[in-house]
């Protein structure tokens, strides 16, 4: 199942630039991903183990609200891709 999960990272992401996935998906995926890279976390990285977590919670969370708000359509088209 997680592996299932995991295969979808990049549709999602090859979504940013398509014309049918709406700009609330869009959004939630870019502010994963740019919180993903910022330097400022809810807890800072220098904690070692502990500073990932924020990371390893936060970003799939939004990944995943991202794929829920597509259309059933768009998600049947980037399952098949």
């Amino acid at each position: 199942m997680a592996r299932r999960g995991l295969a979808i990272i990049p549709n999602l992401i090859k979504g940013l630039v398509r014309r049918d996935v709406p700009i609330k998906s869009k959004a939630q995926l870019l502010a994963g991903l740019v919180y993903l890279v910022s330097p400022v976390d809810l807890i800072p990285d220098f904690m070692l183990g502990a500073g990932w977590i924020d990371d390893l919670v936060i970003v799939p969370l939004l990944g995943w609200f991202s794929w829920r708000v597509l259309p059933p359509a768009v998600q049947d088209d980037m399952k098949k891709e």
